[in-house]
């Protein structure tokens, strides 16, 4: 098959993306452009609320305890 058997590991910053699911990457990528919840919530069609829990699903995979330490986790 031309298809690969599985979705490619990327590297977010010092995280593996086989760590986050498709929800948390698409809230990712949308704060580490530095969109504000509503922003986020927006553009993704999702509740504020919602974005706040991808994202405090995040810090404790990746074991931050701020949205600024997410970011900087990100961005390395």
């Amino acid at each position: 098959s031309v298809y690969p058997d599985a979705t490619p590991e990327l590297q977010l910053g010092l995280a593996s993306s086989y760590k986050f699911s498709d929800r948390e990457l698409e809230v990712l990528r949308e704060m580490t452009g530095g969109d504000t919840n509503q922003e986020i919530a927006e553009h993704l069609n999702i509740s504020v609320n919602t974005v706040k829990t991808h994202l405090s699903e995040a810090m404790k995979k990746l074991d931050v305890s701020t949205r600024k330490d997410l970011k900087k986790y990100m961005l390395k």
